[in-house]
């Protein structure tokens, strides 16, 4: 039996290592970099070739709501209900003469015993942190790097040609 293999060999996919090749364009969002990998497809260029590499790694965490006992009563009460539902949906297909009844009593079950966990878990917790939030890691840099065969081809379609050093200019004379 072979293994499948995608992406390159099983030792790069274990140990990802840092694209080598030439910078063709920086942007400051990841949507930015898309769309610029969106006009290289469009222009059928071979993208198997371009990575884009985010730098200036920042933690982000945005605060969603504060909490309080009935948002930690209702946001139980909820997650309860999916897990009542979930598993009287499974006694209705076990038992399905009587798993209405199942249904409703898991339901019921999960309801409360989501209630009682929401509120717990924040009573435990609020000293530490009384609000919800969601992370993420952000890079503040996303450059495109291609291989250097067709570095060329990538800048003229996306309009980045590279930096040409500055032209050394010859002295003026003052005029009398």
């Amino acid at each position: 039996m072979s293994e499948q293999r995608i992406g390159g060999s099983r030792l790069e996919q274990l140990y990802p290592t840092v694209p080598r090749g030439t910078e063709v364009a920086v942007y400051d969002t990841y949507q930015a970099a898309a769309s610029a990998i969106d006009t290289l497809v469009e222009r059928e260029f071979p993208v198997d070739k371009v990575s884009v590499i985010g730098s200036e790694l920042r933690s982000i965490e945005r605060i969603t709501t504060g909490l309080s006992y009935p948002k930690a009563a209702l946001s139980g009460l909820a997650s309860g209900l999916w897990f009542g539902l979930f598993l009287g949906l499974i006694m209705v297909i076990w038992s399905p003469t009587t798993g209405l009844n199942y249904l409703f009593a898991a339901l019921v079950l999960g309801a409360g015993f989501g209630i009682i966990s929401g509120v717990a878990t924040y009573a435990f917790t609020r000293r530490y942190k009384n609000y919800q939030s969601t992370n993420a890691v952000v890079a503040t840099r996303y450059s495109l790097v291609v291989t250097p065969e067709v570095a060329g081809q990538a800048q003229s379609i996306l309009g980045t040609y590279p930096q040409q050093p500055a032209q050394p200019q010859p002295p003026q004379t003052p005029q009398p």
